[in-house]
This record gives C-alpha cells, structure tokens and sequence, in this order.
C-alpha cells in the first residue's frame, strides 16, 4: 500500500507543488504491533509550478513561489522516480489517498499527461474519504463501532462514539446528522490530536497512515468497494499549460 498526499497552488486549474508518497506493507499496517511504523519507505520532493501559488494555498502550506523558484519544474526525471518508488514495492500495488478521486489522483495524471508520463496501468486506487465516509455516515449498526475495534482504543476521543449513537437516534426521527471525515478532523476524533505540520504532503501523509492503522475492521471490507483501475482515473479536463512567470529559472540554467 502506498499513501500519497499533494499540495498544490489552488483548486482553480491547480498545479502540482509537492508530492509525498509513503509505501507500508498491508501486514504491517493491520497489525497492532507499535512499531508498524518503522518500515516505511519515502518519496518526497517539491517542484516549480510555472504558476502563482495562490495566497490561500501558501497559508496552508508554507509554501510560495519565491521559496519553490530554485526547484525544478516537474519533469519525466520525477516521473521516473515515482515509477521506481513504485516498482520497488511488492504487487499488487494500491495507490491510497484522502480524496484522491477527486483531487489527488486526478491531479497527478494530469501532471503526467503535461509531460508525456504515465505509470503503470494494473496499479489499483482507493480513496480513503470515501471508505471513512461510509464507514462513520452510513453504518446503522452501533456495535460496528465499539472502541475495542481500534488498535489506539484508549487514545480515541469518546465523542465519536457519542455522535454516531445521536446519529442513529437522529436517523430514527428523521434527522440526519453526518461527521466530517475531512483528514484533519477525523484525525482529531480518531487519535484527540491535531495534525502536525498540517497540510505538508508528508504530515498529512503520515497522519492518513496512522487513521489507518487505527481504523476498525470496517475499513479493510469497504475498501474493496472502492477499488479503482488507474487506468480508470481521469486527468482534470484544462491541459493548457501556463507558463507564468516567463524566463529561465535557475534550475533550467
């Protein structure tokens, strides 16, 4: 399995500024073992976007076209490096990210489109939102989610419980009532803590593993609901290339 997270200039014809993609085996990541975390591989690098990173965009990152001007634009050089990260992992390989259909792995096609790239087609992908959203929206059995289900039982914020028991009374009276499985929120519910570094593709990275790890047994039965061909993702429908700002960058030179 391999968790991937983007940052980009905005949601308006976005462009790729960091890309995060963390590889952990499906045994490892089940287990209840404390040290799962150790055997993690990394890949990780920040490229120019040849557009403004929007002021929105830069508040959540960190990130800004004076301090990116130096980094190279996104290449068949990273392309490569994906395709390696990715050929070094045991088959089958599953691409997971928090909202990857509708953004991540649209958005990475979409850079590879721009170059001539592609990656391997029997790649699978699933979209953990969506799996989240299922499991904490759309579940009517309340033993589904005791707290024992999680490996961090003791460190799970007792309102998620609490709200899908309203949540189910509500149901009963026709009132609906959803919990936001946005990554930060659900990982405040999940773990009672915040996100560090919020918004950096390997933080957030990092913390998706960790809801994962910390998911109930659910999350392993819907996952296979929302299975995806990569061959399946679109790119997002603009392909012209902005070349703002003009000129040779330092990388180039």
């Amino acid at each position: 399995m391999i968790v991937i997270d983007l940052e980009a200039t905005d949601l308006d014809r976005p462009r790729l500024i960091e890309f995060c993609a963390i590889a952990i085996p499906v045994k490892f990541i089940k287990s209840a073992d404390s040290n799962w975390f150790r055997v993690l591989d990394k890949l990780s690098f920040c490229v120019y976007p040849r557009r403004n990173v929007s002021f929105e965009a830069s508040n959540l990152t960190g990130l800004y076209n004076d301090i990116l001007y130096d980094k190279k634009i996104f290449s068949n050089d990273h392309a490569e490096l994906i395709k390696l990260f990715i050929a070094n992992q045991l088959p089958p390989v599953c691409l997971i990210a928090h909202n990857g259909f509708r953004f991540d792995f649209k958005l990475i096609k979409t850079e590879l489109f721009y170059i001539g790239a592609s990656l391997p087609e029997d790649l699978i992908c699933v979209d953990s939102l969506m799996i989240f959203n299922k499991i904490y929206n759309q579940s009517n059995k309340e033993s589904d989610f005791k707290p024992s289900a999680f490996h961090g039982a003791r460190n799970i914020d007792q309102s998620l419980f609490d709200s899908i028991n309203q949540k189910n009374e509500s149901k009963a009276s026709g009132q609906k009532q959803r919990r936001s499985c946005a990554l930060n929120s659900l990982y405040k519910t999940l773990t009672g803590e915040d996100i560090q570094n919020a918004h950096s593709a390997e933080s957030d990275c990092i913390a998706l593993c960790r809801l994962i790890h910390e998911a109930p047994d659910q999350f392993w039965k819907v996952l296979n609901e929302f299975i995806c061909s990569w061959k399946d993702i679109k790119s997002f429908e603009f392909v012209k290339i902005s070349t703002l700002p003009d000129g040779v960058f330092p990388s180039q030179t």
